[in-house]
């Protein structure tokens, strides 16, 4: 039997490395680094944009916390294997952050409905059901709150310093958008394709495997049963009704081999003068 290619220690890509070998990390963590080095990109590159506009420190602040923040989640996904308990907690974070950016980037005019389409979309794929479903509830909920609250109270609402750096950031973070959320369905189902392949290899083999133990136990053969004697000669009565001598008949039903001896009573009996001496 040979081994499966995928045993073979091979190269890794700079993405397999920065999301983690698929035979190590989980189908789930790899998910996770995934949408985490996304996220850094997304908020990185928004802390730049800020800081080229000249937009308050505030904001600066938030993206470069935002920054911070998922850089921890993913270091912490790709060494410790804590994905499973970061989940919740990254989205909870994204949501804070996001309502209080709503609040200081214009609200509804600003960039930030555009994110929240994003922890919308991240936080379907993170978050497993029925968890998933109650955490877009929570958030829509989240979303009406804030709306609201820029028609009842628009003095809360920060603006932005002209219209002009309102358009440059809502046009730059549409296209940061689009190419999170197109990036982020791309790698997803490509991890999920490459997982699929990996179990059909894994299922093929114990096909393979199944196989070769069934062949193996073929082979095998075993004395069962009841077996006709001859009450005087002692050969053995096959199934075609034919006799054969004891040692005949086991050598041919199983892999048992005779040494041929004799026991003290029959040399007794057969060497009498010899036994005697």
């Amino acid at each position: 039997m040979t081994d499966s290619p995928d045993l073979h220690p091979k190269k890794l890509s700079i993405m397999e490395k920065l999301v983690g070998d698929e035979k190590t990390h989980s189908l789930e963590n790899r998910v996770f680094n995934l949408i985490s080095l996304l996220v850094i990109f997304i908020v990185a590159s928004t802390a730049v944009l800020n800081f080229f506009l000249g937009n308050p420190v505030r904001e600066i602040m938030l993206s470069a916390i935002s920054a911070i923040a998922a850089l921890v989640f993913y270091v912490a996904s790709i060494r410790y294997y804590y994905d499973r308990y970061l989940r919740t907690p990254i989205v909870v974070f994204f949501l804070i952050i996001l309502s209080v950016a709503w609040l200081t980037n214009q609200g509804l005019q600003g960039n930030t409905p555009l994110f929240f389409i994003i922890l919308f979309t991240a936080s379907t794929i993170l978050l497993r059901f029925p968890y998933n479903a109650l955490w877009l509830s929570l958030s829509f909920i989240v979303v009406l709150l804030l709306l609201t609250t820029e028609w009842a109270k628009p003095e809360l609402i920060l603006p932005y310093l002209s219209e002009s750096h309102r358009q440059i950031d809502v046009s730059v973070s549409i296209i940061l958008s689009l190419i999170f959320n197109a990036a982020m369905v791309h790698l997803v189902v490509k991890e999920y394709q490459k997982e699929r392949l990996r179990s059909e290899k894994l299922y093929q083999q114990t096909l393979h495997d199944k196989e070769t133990l069934q062949q193996a136990l073929a082979n095998i053969k075993v004395l069962e049963g009841i077996l006709p004697v001859c009450s005087f000669c002692k050969k053995i009565r096959d199934e075609n009704n034919e006799w054969h001598a004891v040692e005949d008949y086991i050598s041919s039903h199983s892999k048992a081999a005779f040494s041929h001896s004799y026991c003290p009573e029959c040399a007794q009996k057969h060497f009498p003068d010899y036994y005697d001496k």
